[in-house]
């Protein structure tokens, strides 16, 4: 069995603080937003290519070889059971709470009835449960690059080339996003990265320590003087991934740290942060209007819940119960 990388579940950690801070405000920002609206700008000029290089090495460092058919069979019903389930899981209750909790509070991307529900299957980008999308296209890199590891015979550095014109097409064309194509397009560069970095470990390792300030230096100049366009966190993010691998490597992260613990509640962080941010903003704008103080003064608040109360309600609600623990752990 491989050894364990802390630092891995460090960035994780870092990766879905960074999610969490994005998603504060789903849709509608509060009046005069400018200052968070900057924070989530610049957050998501980078985040998702981050979080996309991590699964990526987390699928090559974990893999075993396919050999057969049954192999492949065996390992595509492992992986459904590990993600399907609570994305259907969540998609439900994200539905009807939208559904009961908009008639007598604030509910962001609210539904309008039953026919809704159809586009978390097709269409989950443009859903009532928009962030789901990540989920729907993990699972289609995991349906897809053990096939593509056996085609490239492990060379799987071939696909970076294709990875950049399936980004550039992303960029320029009007790639559907049904089924997720656009963000399976989008992100297929940065995830063939990670497993690239895993599959060369040592040499990606030597790497982070022989530039470990140049990495830093590079992000901070291209969060300064990029400008945050259209097409900007193809390059920025770029920059983040090694810089912010370095910065979570350094001495003051050595042992257990918060982001480590973050790192190891990413899924259910993810699954369930937007549930709690929203209710926590449902009742703060019960009692108050939707304005640049209000916020400010709840961000604390929105941010604890989105982080401790997934991490709450998964290690001492549903550890209660054995089935939903496996879909949601």
């Amino acid at each position: 069995m491989k050894e364990r990388l802390v630092d891995f579940d460090r960035l994780k950690g870092l990766a879905i603080l960074l999610v969490v801070v994005g998603h504060l405000v789903a849709r509608q920002g509060p009046n005069a937003d400018n200052i968070y609206s900057d924070i989530k700008l610049t957050i998501y000029s980078f985040h998702m290519p981050v979080f996309m290089f991590v699964c990526g090495f987390i699928l090559a460092y974990t893999r075993k070889p396919i050999d057969s058919i049954s192999d492949y069979a065996i390992y595509i019903r492992k992986k459904t059971y590990r993600l399907m389930p609570a994305y259907l899981l969540f998609a439900f209750v994200i539905f009807f709470g939208k559904l009961i909790f908009s008639q007598f509070m604030h509910v962001d991307n609210p539904v309008d009835g039953v026919s809704d529900m159809y586009r978390i299957f097709v269409d989950p980008i443009n859903s009532y449960s928009s962030y789901l999308w990540f989920i729907y296209t993990l699972f289609i890199y995991y349906l897809i690059f053990p096939l593509l590891y056996r085609i490239t015979k492990n060379r799987i550095y071939f696909l970076l080339p294709v990875g950049v014109i399936l980004g550039y097409l992303e960029l320029t064309k009007d790639v559907t996003t049904y089924f997720c194509i656009s963000r399976v397009f989008e992100y297929f560069f940065v995830f063939t990265l990670g497993c690239c970095a895993s599959d060369y470990y040592k040499k990606y390792d030597y790497m982070l320590d022989k530039l470990n300030i140049v990495f830093i230096i590079a992000f901070i100049v291209a969060l300064i003087f990029i400008p945050k366009v259209e097409g900007s966190r193809y390059v920025i993010g770029l920059f983040a991934i090694p810089a912010l691998h370095v910065f979570c490597r350094m001495e003051i992260f050595a042992g257990e740290n918060l982001l480590a613990v973050l790192g190891d509640y990413t899924f259910p962080i993810y699954l369930m942060n937007t549930i709690f941010i929203g209710v926590a903003k449902g009742v703060i704008l019960y009692f108050t209007e939707w304005t640049i103080i209000s916020f400010l003064i709840m961000v604390p608040f929105l941010l604890v819940a989105g982080v401790y109360g997934p991490i709450f309600t998964q290690k001492y609600i549903l550890s209660r119960t054995p089935l939903i623990n496996q879909w949601v752990r």
